[in-house]
C-alpha cells in the first residue's frame, strides 16, 4: 500500500503466490485471522458463522491491484465456516485458497479454525471435505405402523462384537446425515478401540424425504410429535432389540439429534423415560413454538434422565429467515433450557462453544460428550 501504483500489481502477484503456498486463513496472532482473495470484483461478499450468514461486503482492495483482504477478530478457540459470494444473486462458493472444508446438505463450506482450536484427531482425514458413506452398515426397512409410512434404518455394530455380548445403544436422529457429515461410524470405532467408550450399537434413523422439501419430513417427526416418539419406543426399539444383543434399560439407551433433531432428542426421553433415559441435544431448536419443550419440562415432575446439551455462541440467528425471527436465537434458547434444567435438579452437562450451526461443530463435540454418558468421562477442554 506504500508502494508507487506502478509497482503494486507485480508485488501483489508475488504476495498472492506466497499465500497460495501456505493457504488461508492467515493468522496474525491468536485472535486475528486474515482472508485473502485475488479478484477484480469489488462487490465480493462474505457470509458465514462470523456474520450469522448475512452476506456482507467486508473485503478491502489494495488500490492498483486485484488483491483483497478481510481481517477478523475471533476467540482463540473459535471454529467458523464460511462462503464467498460474487453478488447477492449468485450461489456462494468456497475459498479456493483454503484447503480445509466441511461438507453438509448445501455442499462444501470453507473452515476457519483459530490457533487455539483443538481438532479431534479422529476427523483429520475428513478436513478436505470428504463425506462418509453407509457402506458396511446393516440396512432395515420398517413398514408403516404408528406412522403411516416406511422408515429406512441403518445400524452400525462395533467390529468384533460377539452377538452374545450385550451393548448399549445410541439412536441418531437425521441418521444418514450423522453418517455422511459427522462420520459417526469412524468416530465410534476409534472411541471404542481406545477404550473411551464401551462397545455401542448405533441406530441411524433417517426421516422420510431425506434432504428434500416434500412432506412428510424431519419437521413432521421432530416438531413435538408424540406419534414419532411412540414409533421409536414401541416399534423401532423392540425391533432393534430383537435383532441385536442390546443391553436393556433406559439408562443404556441414548438419543442424539442436531437442530430440530436436538429438540426431539430431549422430547423423546421426556415422553418415554421408560425406554430412553439419556438425551443429547446438539444446537437444539429449544425456542420451538414459544419454548414449548422448555415449558413441558418446567411444568412437570423431575424425571430420572441424564441430559446433555451444547450450543454455539454464533447461533444467534439460525435459519436464514426460514424460521420465525422470534425463535431464531438458538443460543439464548439453549441458555434458558439449561437454566431451567439446573433449577429442576436434572443431571445435565451443558457447554457453549465459539462455533456456528454446522456439522463441523456437532461431530467434534459428540466425540467429546459420549464418554460422559457411557465411558471414561469428558476430555479436558482448554
Amino acid at each position: 500500500e506504500q508502494m508507487d501504483q506502478a509497482k503494486r500489481a507485480p508485488a501483489a502477484e508475488k504476495v498472492f503466490k506466497a499465500v497460495q503456498k501456505v493457504g488461508t486463513p492467515l493468522y496474525l496472532n491468536e485472535t486475528t485471522a486474515i482472508l485473502v482473495v485475488q479478484s477484480d470484483n469489488d462487490s465480493l461478499l462474505l457470509l458465514g458463522d462470523m456474520n450469522v450468514w448475512q452476506a456482507q461486503p467486508v473485503f478491502t482492495r489494495i488500490p492498483g491491484t486485484n488483491l483483497q483482504y478481510f481481517v477478523g477478530e475471533y476467540e482463540t478457540n473459535a471454529r467458523l465456516q464460511y462462503w464467498f459470494q460474487e453478488n447477492p444473486d449468485a450461489w456462494p462458493g468456497t475459498d479456493s485458497l483454503n484447503p480445509h472444508l466441511v461438507a453438509n446438505g448445501f455442499g462444501l463450506m470453507s473452515e476457519l479454525a483459530m490457533p487455539g482450536y483443538e481438532y479431534a484427531p479422529i476427523f483429520a482425514p475428513f478436513r478436505d471435505g470428504r463425506k462418509s458413506t453407509d457402506a458396511g452398515l446393516d440396512k432395515h426397512t420398517l413398514p408403516a405402523g404408528i406412522l403411516p409410512y416406511e422408515h429406512l434404518i441403518h445400524v452400525w455394530v462395533p467390529p468384533g462384537l460377539d452377538q452374545q455380548q450385550a451393548a448399549g445403544s445410541i439412536y441418531f436422529m437425521d441418521g444418514l446425515a450423522y453418517v455422511t457429515y459427522a462420520h459417526i461410524p469412524t468416530a465410534l470405532g476409534a472411541l471404542t478401540e481406545t477404550g473411551k467408550i464401551p462397545p455401542l450399537i448405533a441406530v441411524f434413523v433417517t426421516p422420510p424425504n431425506y434432504e428434500k422439501a416434500a412432506s412428510p419430513n424431519r419437521e413432521t417427526e421432530y416438531g413435538i410429535n408424540p406419534d414419532f416418539v411412540n414409533f421409536l419406543a414401541d416399534e423401532l426399539v423392540p425391533y432393534i432389540d430383537s435383532k441385536y444383543s442390546i443391553q436393556p434399560g433406559p439408562e443404556n439407551r441414548l438419543v442424539v439429534g442436531d437442530s430440530y433433531g436436538g429438540l426431539v432428542a430431549h422430547y423423546i426421553p421426556f415422553q418415554r423415560s421408560d425406554v430412553f433415559g439419556l438425551g443429547y441435544s446438539q444446537s437444539g431448536y429449544m425456542s420451538f413454538r414459544g419454548d414449548s419443550l422448555i415449558n413441558l419440562y418446567q411444568d412437570s415432575e423431575k424425571l430420572n434422565l441424564k441430559l446433555a446439551l451444547d450450543i454455539g455462541t454464533y447461533e444467534t440467528r439460525v435459519g436464514g429467515g426460514y424460521l420465525n425471527p422470534a425463535e431464531a436465537d438458538f443460543t439464548a434458547a439453549n441458555r434458558r433450557m439449561q437454566a431451567m434444567l439446573v433449577e429442576k435438579g436434572y443431571d445435565i452437562h451443558y457447554r457453549e462453544y465459539p462455533e456456528g450451526h454446522t456439522w463441523g461443530n456437532w461431530r467434534q463435540h459428540l466425540v467429546d460428550i459420549l464418554p460422559w454418558f457411557f465411558g471414561s468421562g469428558l476430555r479436558e477442554q482448554k
